[in-house]
C-alpha cells in the first residue's frame, strides 16, 4: 500500500475515501490556515510518504518552499492539483506513482 500526504484542503473523510478506493494510506495535513510550519515539521511526513499531493492556493509560500525542496531531497514525487478536487488530485498522485514505477 502506497502512501500520499496531502498537504492543503479541509476534506480528510474524503480524502480517505477517496485513498481507500484507490489502496492508498493518506497523511493528510490540512494547511487551512496558512500557517508557516517549519521545514522540520514536514520532514518525518515526507520521509513516510511515496508522493506528496501540494494544494499550493492552501498553504504559504514559504511551507510551499520547503515541501518542495524535501521532496526533491528524499526523491519524493509532487503533484499540484488545480482546484481542490479530491478525484483529480489523487489520481494525479497515482499517475505520479506509476511514472516513478516505470523509470
Amino acid at each position: 500500500m502506497k502512501t500520499v500526504l496531502i498537504v492543503g484542503g479541509n476534506r480528510n473523510k474524503s480524502f480517505e475515501k477517496k485513498g481507500q478506493e484507490k489502496k492508498f494510506k493518506i497523511i493528510h495535513h490540512p494547511a487551512h490556515v496558512k500557517q508557516k510550519k517549519s521545514k522540520k515539521y514536514f520532514e518525518s511526513m515526507i520521509k513516510q510518504s511515496d508522493c506528496i499531493v501540494l494544494f499550493t492556493d492552501a498553504c504559504s509560500h514559504q511551507n510551499m518552499w520547503d515541501i518542495r525542496d524535501l521532496s526533491k531531497s528524499y526523491q519524493k514525487p509532487i503533484v499540484y492539483p488545480k482546484g481542490t478536487g479530491t478525484s483529480q488530485a489523487l489520481q494525479l498522485a497515482s499517475n505520479a506513482l506509476e511514472e516513478k514505477q516505470i523509470s
